[in-house]
């Protein structure tokens, strides 16, 4: 069953709603309504197609301007302010730090999916 255009038109109104209330009063529905259409997979998976979408539009623009971040705090560490260089300096190896510890995790947690899925294989 292919979505109604007012279940099209909701999708956007409802990812940038804060609450079913809120959105169902602008798309013009009851919340039970709102909350039936959710029930549907076909409704359910659009809108959280849609909320992907916004999300990766969102991470590139982040990715994006993340080299201009990574510039300032490089300007930052020659700033005259004993202050600002320390501050600039800890931001740089806390964030190195963390990016490394999420690497280790990540390959940890990969070794452990692989692992299970030779256990399943044997099976």
């Amino acid at each position: 069953m292919a979505l109604s255009s007012k279940q099209l038109r909701a999708i956007p109104i409802l990812i940038a709603s804060d609450t079913i209330e809120e959105a169902a009063q602008e798309i013009g529905v009851s919340r039970t309504t709102l909350y039936s259409w959710l029930e549907k997979d076909e409704f359910d998976q659009a809108v959280k197609v849609a909320r992907r979408k916004l999300l990766d539009k969102s991470l590139n623009k982040l990715t994006n301007v993340s080299m201009k971040a990574v510039n300032t705090l490089e300007k930052l560490l020659d700033a005259e302010s004993e202050a600002v260089r320390r501050a600039a300096a800890n931001d740089v190896l806390n964030h190195s730090l963390k990016y490394r510890e999420l690497s280790e995790i990540e390959e940890r947690l990969e070794s452990v999916e692989r692992l299970v899925l030779e256990r399943r294989t044997y099976r």
